[in-house]
């Protein structure tokens, strides 16, 4: 890491690039902080760890964090039913496998929503002195939807085959207007050359905003490439989380 007087020097030289100088300063000192403070963590769960718990080796990891590539030291154990384990990483909540922090990862994800992934990583970019890879925001992305997906075909499941009502807001309104439709896209890398791409929206009605201009009242939108009996079953589990649908006074659709 640079000492201070190099620093000095480096923005005489180059006055005008003096808040990159300096903002390079400070992440290469979080790196270095974050590194001591990440391999006392380690240590003090050995100490902490359980007696059929043991340490069979130390693994580096490298993450990318806000501040920069952090690489530090951890234990790796095994536990007496032959499992291994890397406590710090459980107790930091990193993915396996991941070389992304938690807040570098949120924030790739969530912008890869308004982004292309390309676009994400020249964003950060050009913000913070390192970024995840596009290829690594795709990859984060897709583990996040994978969840989310997994999690609402067992809500599914439970609400349309064991009749587990899901929990709801319980809004109530005099109109709901449904629509939906569908479009179809080609595939890369896929078995299947194309898949429909069905989209669903339902309000509650129109909120004028100025003369001649309104907006949807309590717009929901649902959508995902799957089967039209799925799709409908997701989008109706949508509505059930936010609507007493026994109470809805009078739905119009189309599509």
């Amino acid at each position: 890491m640079e000492k201070i007087e190099e620093i000095k020097e480096k923005i005489k030289k180059n006055p005008q690039n003096w808040e990159g100088a300096m903002f390079q300063f400070a992440c290469s000192l979080a790196c270095g902080l974050a590194k001591e403070m990440l391999e006392g963590m380690d240590d003090e769960l050995a100490r902490e760890k359980t007696k059929d718990t043991r340490v069979v080796n130390f693994k580096e990891k490298w993450l990318t964090c806000l501040f920069g590539d952090v690489r530090f030291r951890r234990r790796l154990y095994r536990d007496s039913d032959g499992g291994y384990h890397f406590l710090l990483d459980e107790k930091l909540g990193l993915d396996k496998g991941s070389h992304v922090s938690p807040v570098m990862k949120r924030l790739a994800v969530e912008a890869s929503t308004n982004y292309t992934f390309r676009e994400v990583e020249q964003n950060i970019k050009a913000v913070f002195p390192w970024a995840p890879s596009h290829s690594t925001v795709r990859n984060l992305s897709g583990k996040v939807a994978d969840s989310y997906i997994e999690e609402e075909e067992e809500e599914v499941k439970a609400l349309y085959e064991d009749g587990v009502i899901p929990g709801s807001e319980d809004r109530v309104s005099s109109y709901l207007f449904m629509e939906a439709d569908g479009v179809n896209i080609s595939l890369q890398r896929e078995k299947e050359r194309k898949a429909e791409v069905k989209a669903g929206i339902a309000y509650e009605g129109w909120e004028e905003i100025t003369k001649e201009r309104y907006k949807l009242k309590e717009k929901s939108v649902y959508g995902g490439i799957m089967g039209g009996e799925r799709f409908w079953k997701g989008f109706s589990l949508t509505l059930a989380k936010k609507y007493d649908l026994s109470r809805i006074g009078k739905v119009i659709s189309r599509w």
